[in-house]
Protein backbone atom coordinates (compact mmCIF):
# COMPACT_ATOMS: atom_id res chain seq x y z
CA UNK A 1 0.00 0.00 0.00
CA UNK A 2 1.34 4.01 -0.78
CA UNK A 3 1.92 5.70 2.35
CA UNK A 4 -0.39 8.52 1.52
CA UNK A 5 -3.44 5.89 0.23
CA UNK A 6 -5.47 6.62 3.70
CA UNK A 7 -5.27 10.63 3.53
CA UNK A 8 -6.10 9.80 -0.87
CA UNK A 9 -9.45 7.68 0.77
CA UNK A 10 -10.12 10.41 3.29
CA UNK A 11 -9.93 13.06 0.60
CA UNK A 12 -12.43 10.88 -1.65
CA UNK A 13 -14.81 10.29 1.15
CA UNK A 14 -14.64 14.15 1.76
CA UNK A 15 -15.48 15.07 -2.17
CA UNK A 16 -18.38 12.24 -2.06
CA UNK A 17 -19.91 13.47 0.88
CA UNK A 18 -19.46 17.40 -0.83
CA UNK A 19 -21.20 16.21 -3.68
CA UNK A 20 -24.35 15.10 -1.77
CA UNK A 21 -24.90 18.26 -1.45
CA UNK A 22 -26.87 20.35 -3.92
CA UNK A 23 -26.12 23.22 -3.07
CA UNK A 24 -21.89 22.75 -3.06
CA UNK A 25 -22.96 20.79 -6.51
CA UNK A 26 -24.47 23.61 -7.57
CA UNK A 27 -21.66 25.59 -6.56
CA UNK A 28 -19.49 23.62 -7.87
CA UNK A 29 -21.24 23.28 -11.50
CA UNK A 30 -21.04 27.23 -11.63
CA UNK A 31 -17.28 26.87 -11.27
CA UNK A 32 -16.60 24.35 -13.70
CA UNK A 33 -19.09 26.71 -16.10
CA UNK A 34 -17.09 29.65 -14.77
CA UNK A 35 -13.54 27.94 -16.18
CA UNK A 36 -15.34 26.71 -19.64
CA UNK A 37 -16.13 29.96 -20.28
CA UNK A 38 -13.19 31.33 -19.37
CA UNK A 39 -11.57 28.85 -22.25
CA UNK A 40 -13.67 30.11 -24.63
CA UNK A 41 -12.61 33.42 -24.31
CA UNK A 42 -8.83 32.77 -24.08
CA UNK A 43 -10.09 30.67 -27.81
CA UNK A 44 -11.34 33.90 -29.37
CA UNK A 45 -8.43 35.97 -28.28
CA UNK A 46 -5.78 32.80 -29.60
CA UNK A 47 -7.65 32.85 -32.96
CA UNK A 48 -7.81 36.74 -33.56
CA UNK A 49 -4.29 36.99 -32.70
CA UNK A 50 -3.24 33.98 -34.75
CA UNK A 51 -3.56 34.80 -38.35
CA UNK A 52 -2.57 31.55 -40.14
CA UNK A 53 -5.12 29.38 -37.15
CA UNK A 54 -7.68 32.10 -38.52
CA UNK A 55 -7.11 31.04 -41.99
CA UNK A 56 -7.10 27.33 -40.89
CA UNK A 57 -10.98 27.60 -39.29
CA UNK A 58 -12.11 29.74 -42.05
CA UNK A 59 -10.53 26.75 -44.68
CA UNK A 60 -11.62 24.13 -42.84
CA UNK A 61 -15.28 26.07 -42.52
CA UNK A 62 -15.09 26.00 -46.28
CA UNK A 63 -14.42 22.36 -46.71
CA UNK A 64 -17.60 21.33 -44.72
CA UNK A 65 -15.07 19.34 -42.25
CA UNK A 66 -15.07 22.28 -38.94
CA UNK A 67 -14.56 20.08 -35.84
CA UNK A 68 -16.02 21.32 -32.87
CA UNK A 69 -13.25 22.85 -30.54
CA UNK A 70 -14.58 21.63 -27.32
CA UNK A 71 -15.32 18.10 -28.15
CA UNK A 72 -11.25 18.07 -29.06
CA UNK A 73 -8.55 16.49 -26.57
CA UNK A 74 -6.47 19.52 -26.12
CA UNK A 75 -9.93 21.57 -24.95
CA UNK A 76 -10.86 19.19 -21.77
CA UNK A 77 -7.08 18.95 -20.86
CA UNK A 78 -7.20 22.90 -20.89
CA UNK A 79 -11.05 22.67 -18.85
CA UNK A 80 -9.40 20.34 -16.38
CA UNK A 81 -6.69 22.78 -16.07
CA UNK A 82 -8.36 25.95 -15.77
CA UNK A 83 -10.92 24.55 -13.33
CA UNK A 84 -8.03 23.10 -10.89
CA UNK A 85 -6.68 26.93 -10.80
CA UNK A 86 -10.30 28.34 -10.68
CA UNK A 87 -11.10 25.59 -7.36
CA UNK A 88 -7.49 26.65 -6.20
CA UNK A 89 -8.04 30.12 -6.06
CA UNK A 90 -11.76 29.78 -4.28
CA UNK A 91 -10.34 27.89 -1.88
CA UNK A 92 -6.98 30.09 -1.11
CA UNK A 93 -9.43 32.98 -1.22
CA UNK A 94 -11.38 30.82 1.46
CA UNK A 95 -8.54 30.42 3.83
CA UNK A 96 -7.11 33.62 3.45
CA UNK A 97 -10.50 35.22 4.67
CA UNK A 98 -10.66 32.66 7.43
CA UNK A 99 -7.40 33.91 8.55
CA UNK A 100 -8.15 37.54 8.40
CA UNK A 101 -11.68 36.59 10.26
CA UNK A 102 -9.57 34.52 13.05
CA UNK A 103 -6.86 37.57 13.35
CA UNK A 104 -9.65 40.24 13.61
CA UNK A 105 -11.60 38.50 16.05
CA UNK A 106 -8.04 38.08 18.08
CA UNK A 107 -7.32 41.80 17.92
CA UNK A 108 -10.75 42.43 18.97
CA UNK A 109 -10.18 40.17 22.16
CA UNK A 110 -6.77 41.82 22.78
CA UNK A 111 -8.98 45.33 22.88
CA UNK A 112 -11.32 43.59 25.03
CA UNK A 113 -9.13 42.15 27.83
CA UNK A 114 -6.66 45.37 27.71
CA UNK A 115 -10.61 47.64 28.53
CA UNK A 116 -11.26 45.51 31.01
CA UNK A 117 -7.73 45.44 32.79
CA UNK A 118 -8.16 49.73 32.25
CA UNK A 119 -11.44 49.72 33.55
CA UNK A 120 -10.58 47.18 36.87
CA UNK A 121 -7.53 49.57 37.24
CA UNK A 122 -9.70 52.40 37.48
CA UNK A 123 -12.11 50.85 39.91
CA UNK A 124 -8.96 49.88 42.23
CA UNK A 125 -7.72 53.34 41.91
CA UNK A 126 -11.17 54.98 42.89
CA UNK A 127 -11.66 51.82 45.74
CA UNK A 128 -8.39 53.10 46.93
CA UNK A 129 -9.28 56.72 47.21
CA UNK A 130 -12.32 56.02 48.77
CA UNK A 131 -10.72 54.16 51.16
CA UNK A 132 -8.08 56.99 51.92
CA UNK A 133 -11.40 59.58 52.46
CA UNK A 134 -10.95 59.00 56.17
CA UNK A 135 -7.18 59.50 56.21
CA UNK A 136 -7.66 63.14 53.63
CA UNK A 137 -10.63 64.69 55.59
CA UNK A 138 -9.01 63.78 59.17
CA UNK A 139 -5.30 65.57 57.74
CA UNK A 140 -7.88 68.62 56.71
CA UNK A 141 -9.41 68.88 60.52
CA UNK A 142 -5.76 68.44 61.89
CA UNK A 143 -4.65 71.35 59.87
CA UNK A 144 -8.28 73.23 60.23
CA UNK A 145 -8.02 72.52 64.16
CA UNK A 146 -3.94 74.12 63.74
CA UNK A 147 -5.19 77.51 62.63
CA UNK A 148 -7.77 78.08 65.04
CA UNK A 149 -4.82 78.13 67.53
CA UNK A 150 -3.17 81.16 65.93
CA UNK A 151 -3.70 84.55 67.61
CA UNK A 152 -6.68 86.57 66.09
CA UNK A 153 -7.95 86.56 62.46
CA UNK A 154 -5.73 87.72 59.58
CA UNK A 155 -6.81 91.52 58.33
CA UNK A 156 -5.73 93.40 55.65
CA UNK A 157 -3.64 96.45 56.13
CA UNK A 158 -5.41 99.65 57.95
CA UNK A 159 -5.53 102.50 54.88
CA UNK A 160 -3.32 105.93 55.79
CA UNK A 161 -5.34 108.62 54.71
CA UNK A 162 -3.75 111.30 56.88
CA UNK A 163 -1.25 113.22 54.22
CA UNK A 164 -3.31 113.61 51.22
CA UNK A 165 -0.04 115.79 49.28
CA UNK A 166 2.09 112.24 48.83
CA UNK A 167 0.50 110.07 46.26
CA UNK A 168 2.24 107.20 47.48
CA UNK A 169 0.91 106.75 50.62
CA UNK A 170 -2.46 103.79 50.46
CA UNK A 171 -5.92 104.84 49.97
CA UNK A 172 -9.04 103.39 48.69
CA UNK A 173 -9.62 103.24 44.81
CA UNK A 174 -11.24 105.87 43.87
CA UNK A 175 -10.24 108.59 46.17
CA UNK A 176 -9.71 111.79 44.35
CA UNK A 177 -6.37 113.30 45.61
CA UNK A 178 -6.62 117.32 44.83
CA UNK A 179 -3.93 118.98 42.79
CA UNK A 180 -2.74 115.50 41.69
CA UNK A 181 -2.38 113.95 38.56
CA UNK A 182 -1.53 110.62 37.26
CA UNK A 183 1.51 109.28 37.59
CA UNK A 184 2.62 112.56 40.01
CA UNK A 185 3.70 114.64 37.04
CA UNK A 186 1.99 117.97 36.32
CA UNK A 187 0.00 118.64 32.93
CA UNK A 188 2.36 120.85 30.46
CA UNK A 189 0.48 119.97 27.09
CA UNK A 190 -0.82 123.09 25.86
CA UNK A 191 -3.03 123.34 22.91
CA UNK A 192 -1.65 124.98 19.56
CA UNK A 193 -3.30 128.46 18.29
Amino acid sequence: PHPRAKDAFAALGKAAEWLQDELRCKELHSHVNHAREMLRKERKKEVKADAALAAQIRLMAANGCLPDYEQTDNFHDRWRQKVREVLTDIEWRRRKMTLRIKDEEERVKEEEAVEKSERNAKKREHKAWEERRDERVGSWRDFAKGAKKLKGETRPPKLKEEDSEKSYVQRRAGTIIPGATPGGKKNTFKRGV
